[in-house]
């Protein structure tokens, strides 16, 4: 065995040992944790793309176009960002045996090392094998790198393809095609489409910089022929991967929720020093103050080619608005750039470099790197740890770089003096790497164990062995945890978390039937406890851990400490009525009635009517005001504080109970609304506000938050089998302001008769195709088919086999007018674009073989010209 290749040896063996150290400190500090984070991983990243294996078992087909177990059933590129496509993903479904948490957390652990290696021997395209390993191992050790493989996935799984695109970037401009550039960069954009933005940015910078290191003349014509290549490349990778690109970017622009925050023209474009959007924070490029001094160096170098790379970095340290940019226009998020992260760390190489050799301007970079650290500690932004390290280190290596700068000029032949500047590097670099890795919150085996259910999955399994309809189960139990869990290919729910979603159904969750909304994140959506929005659903059955006393429901099984309720007033999820309201009608009445006539009627645009049309509305006639009278007790009045009429402060450095006693009992459905704001003026807010009555919570997020649920009205709809006299309250530390009270009723009998009037569409789980919902029904008058599914474009509508055009119903589902007898319906499900995407993909195929073959023709003809 060589010298070189036992050194190379060792050096993989050093990049294995780091990763396995802070991953045993990680269970160590953690016991009895797994590798994955608390915030999104058991919720999306390992759930979705489990959903996704599920669904191929059970049906085979590789390209779906419908999530009919998720939000309702929608379009299932709402959720190609959690793998749909991913090369890694897609490898799972060879390993039936493994459940996706357990898969993920060992191919997390084996992409991040893959990554780390590629980045070893990348850089050794350049530099000497000893600093290859100190960049490479600075690389693992920046804060996103080893955090995002248990903490939000997307963010960095690319690396290992981003790193083969930049091994091919040398072939493809010497040979002027690449098959590695156009299947890497189609892999990059397969695995984490947000990132490919990022991604192909590095690729082409990269590009241009080799153009300029090699090139000296005709420097112009080579830059034109390099961007042209690149991006030839990249965009025959982006056609290849358009059967995932072109419904996805339909989603986007339709489901896609609205951020919170906003920006100022005048902060994108005033410069100033972000130090933030390079060091520190797993949420962006991670690196410590070195990074800051290279570019600082770099930009003070002669070689243009350096002085680029370092220009690009220095754009980024200044002008927020490439960050708005490149994170879609919504929010100035760092994260943006983690894909930079391998450009970062081969300027520092070439920093390092030069600086042994000599040929640094020390007294302009000393200059330069003391009013960037300066403007930077003086503006920085962040949390308290990230700006105390920023303070910390960027002291720590100017006064090192101010002890080199005396040693040179004392002694301008000594090397040694260089070694003082990796004391803070490397310090710092691993306070950071362990910092953000051992202070995340781990999920436990025991919540593992909780979203794979096995008593759950029991009484799933009971469940379709005794009802072979078309029904939505609800689960209560760790809602949040097992939003996006599916147990089996015939569990159907209405819950969803994902950052894309259909917009229709988050606005009849949220605004058409008044839900509560106790999550921080409006793109979650929980199962909810209001009970009108279950009959609505289907939600015909609900699991629970605590006994249930709403009315209409009763418990039909248990396993273990599960137990399992069926609501004898859920609607069938497709059904017709002879009741029909327009949607000009039911803006026209005040919450709750609109309640109850969503409840009794089929709502429709006028516009969407037969001209010949005799329905009639129902009108809503059982809501009913109150003011009881009551009793409060277990609080004092500095907690509540009347300030006006109907107004009321609360303020409390901790959170407390009261208890609201009826005078006379309530037997109907109770429904309760207020205002909340948490934002109390001069600037100052409270953060987020919870507040529970009966186990039903609301939440209002810190308005200072970017990803706001705008919560303002706290709403609440109770149900009990027996009639309610008390109303336990529970309020969250803080101070903030409640108004506008109100509280109504609706009585019983109105759930109790619709449920009785409609006429169900018999659906049955081998009716139940892909994408495909088909099933007879026997019309009792003629009206309108509702079918409990978000509206959406991609819908196709057949009647005894003819076709029929849907329309808008009940403000968000889908619906069609349908007369009285027997008819058969056929509803399938093509996604927007989805079709066009396939040709796309397949004429890419065409183009990127035509492509191959024309330069290995024109190589070939060349030869022989010159032989």
């Amino acid at each position: 065995m060589t010298t070189t290749r036992k050194k190379t040896l060792l050096h993989c063996g050093i990049l294995t040992g780091i990763l396995g150290a802070v991953v045993l400190l990680i269970f160590l500090v953690h016991p009895g944790c797994v590798y994955g984070a608390q915030t999104d991983w058991s919720n999306q990243h390992f759930a979705i793309p489990e959903y996704f294996r599920t669904r191929f078992y059970a049906t085979g087909n590789l390209f779906p176009n419908f999530a009919m177990q998720l939000g309702s059933g929608q379009n299932i590129f709402n959720f190609a960002y959690y793998g749909l496509y991913s090369p890694v993903i897609l490898l799972s479904f060879a390993f039936p045996w493994l459940s996706m948490a357990t898969y993920l957390q060992i191919s997390n652990i084996l992409l991040t090392l893959l990554s780390a290696f590629l980045c070893y021997f990348w850089l050794r395209k350049w530099f000497v094998p000893n600093l290859s390993l100190f960049m490479a191992v600075l690389y693992l050790l920046a804060a996103p790198v080893i955090f995002h493989s248990h903490h939000h996935i997307m963010f960095v799984n690319y690396f290992p393809f981003l790193f083969w695109a930049l091994f091919a970037v040398h072939h493809a401009l010497e040979k002027r095609c690449s098959l590695s550039l156009i299947a890497a960069s189609a892999c990059i954009l397969l695995t984490s489409f947000f990132f490919s933005v990022g991604a192909f940015f590095a690729i082409l910078i990269y590009a241009v910089f080799l153009t300029l290191h090699q090139h000296h003349v005709h420097l112009f014509r080579q830059l034109m022929r390099t961007i042209g290549i690149t991006c030839l490349h990249l965009l025959l990778g982006a056609v290849l991967a358009a059967f995932l690109l072109l419904p996805v970017a339909w989603t986007l622009l339709h489901g896609r929720d609205v951020s919170g925050s906003s920006q100022s023209l005048w902060s994108l474009l005033m410069p100033g020093m972000h130090l933030n959007y390079l060091t520190y924070s797993p949420f962006s490029i991670g690196m410590t103050s070195f990074s800051i001094l290279a570019i600082c160096a770099m930009l003070c170098f002669p070689q243009r080619a350096y002085r680029f790379l370092a220009g690009i970095f220095g754009v980024i340290l200044a002008c927020p608005l490439l960050l708005y940019l490149m994170n879609g226009t919504m929010y100035l998020d760092p994260k943006a750039y983690i894909p930079l992260l391998p450009l970062l760390l081969l300027l520092c190489g070439f920093f390092w470099k030069t600086l042994l050799s000599h040929q640094i301007a020390l007294r302009s970079t000393l200059l330069l790197f003391s009013a960037v650290l300066g403007m930077g500690i003086l503006s920085q932004t962040g949390t308290d740890a990230e700006r105390i390290a920023v303070i910390l280190n960027g002291l720590s290596m100017l006064a090192a770089f101010l002890f080199y700068f005396r040693r040179q000029n004392a002694k301008p032949s000594g090397n040694a003096s260089t070694k003082i500047l990796l004391i803070p590097t490397l310090a710092f670099s691993t306070a950071t790497c362990l910092t953000v890795n051992l202070c995340d919150t781990y999920m436990s085996k025991e919540d593992v164990s909780i979203v794979y259910s096995s008593e759950i999955q029991t009484l799933t399994d009971q469940i379709a062995a005794e009802d072979d309809g078309f029904y939505r189960i609800s689960n209560e139990y760790h809602a949040g945890d097992t939003v996006n869990r599916i147990w089996g290919s015939n569990y159907y729910r209405s819950s969803v978390y994902s950052s894309v979603h259909n917009a229709a159904f988050s606005d009849f969750y949220f605004r058409q039937t008044h839900n509560e909304n106790g999550i921080r994140n409006a793109a979650m959506i929980v199962q909810s406890k209001n009970p009108v929005f279950g009959i609505l659903m289907g939600e015909k059955y609900l699991i629970s851990q605590k006994p249930i006393t709403r009315y209409g429901f009763r418990q039909i099984g248990q396993d273990g400490a599960y137990l399992l309720y069926e609501n004898t007033l859920a609607y069938p999820i497709g059904f017709a009525t002879s009741n029909i309201m327009t949607t000009e009608e039911l803006k026209g009445l005040r919450y709750p009635n609109q309640l109850e006539a969503l409840l009794e009627n089929a709502v429709v645009n006028a516009a969407d009517l037969p001209e010949d049309s005799t329905f009639h509305a129902k009108q809503p006639d059982s809501i009913h005001q109150i003011a009881p009278s009551y009793t409060a007790t277990a609080y004092s009045d500095k907690q509540i504080t009347a300030i006006g009429d109907n107004k009321y402060y609360v303020h409390s450095k901790t959170d407390f109970s009261v208890t609201v006693t009826l005078d006379e009992p309530i037997d109907d459905l109770l429904l309760l609304k207020f205002h909340v704001d948490n934002h109390l003026g001069n600037g100052t807010t409270t953060g987020d506000v919870a507040i529970t009555i009966n186990g039903i919570r609301n939440k209002l997020t810190d308005p200072q938050w970017k990803y706001q649920n705008n919560n303002n009205n706290f709403q609440y709809t109770l149900s009990s089998d027996k009639p309610i006299q008390k109303l336990k309250l529970k309020f969250s530390a803080g101070d903030y302001v409640i108004s506008k009270p109100v509280m109504y009723t609706m009585e019983y009998q109105v759930l109790e008769d619709t449920s009785a009037e409609i006429s169900p569409w018999q659906l049955h789980h081998d009716t139940l195709g892909d994408d495909t919902m088909a099933g007879s029904i026997q019309v009792k008058q003629d009206g309108w088919f509702v079918l409990a599914v978000p509206y959406d474009t991609g819908f196709h509508v057949t009647v005894d086999g003819k076709e029929a055009a849907y329309s808008r119903t009940d403000t968000d589902f889908l619906g069609f007018p349908i007369t009285q007898g027997e008819h058969q319906i056929s509803i399938t499900y093509t996604a927007p674009l989805a079709k066009a995407g396939k040709y796309c993909s397949a004429a890419g195929i065409c183009l990127t073989l035509l492509f191959f073959t024309g330069n290995c023709w024109l190589r070939r003809r060349k030869q022989k010209q010159h032989s």
